[in-house]
């Protein structure tokens, strides 16, 4: 997956990329940024994850590293670069969640929460509960999941990312 908050641009302008990547201080990377949004050849910073593949690790002529993709829901053969660490996996976000959440809307039918690393769980509250994660990309949500009537600990467990295969 490409993370939120990435920037992206199109393979050839490669040198955008590597002029971000090997830029020595903050203001050289957001000289270096501004003007590759500014000319077309990246994007503004992503909001949401998104799926990748065919993911390609290359070596700036400083010898920083800059990884290269296709983004599954734009094309299955145009490719893209991102110029830092944007690169990562279902199994590595995860790990690094805790599972806090903000409960959102609460009624007889159901619950909202926002997970506080990004995302909602939605719970449906019938004879059976079910559990909607929309953390990571859509292309990679399981199915509502029947649970327990523990809300504390199946929001929780829902904000982990528990739905996802690795």
């Amino acid at each position: 997956m490409l993370k939120p908050n990435s920037i992206y641009c199109s393979e050839i302008y490669q040198k955008d990329v590597v002029d971000i990547a090997d830029a020595k201080t903050d203001d050289q990377v957001k000289r270096a940024v501004g003007g590759a949004i500014f000319a077309g050849a990246c994007t503004g910073a992503s909001h949401d994850y998104f799926v990748i593949s065919k993911v390609e690790s290359k070596k700036t002529p400083l010898g920083n590293f800059y990884d290269c993709f296709v983004i599954s829901s734009l094309s299955d053969t145009e490719r893209f670069c991102s110029p830092f660490d944007r690169v990562t996996s279902v199994k590595q976000e995860k790990a690094q969640r805790t599972g806090d959440f903000e409960i959102v809307i609460q009624s007889q039918a159901g619950v909202k929460a926002k997970c506080i690393e990004g995302g909602l769980i939605m719970i449906s509250k019938s004879n059976q509960w079910k559990r909607i994660p929309m953390i990571f990309p859509i292309d990679l949500m399981s199915d509502e999941v029947n649970i327990s009537k523990d809300l504390n600990y199946e929001l929780r467990n829902g904000c982990r990312g528990v739905d996802y295969t690795d």
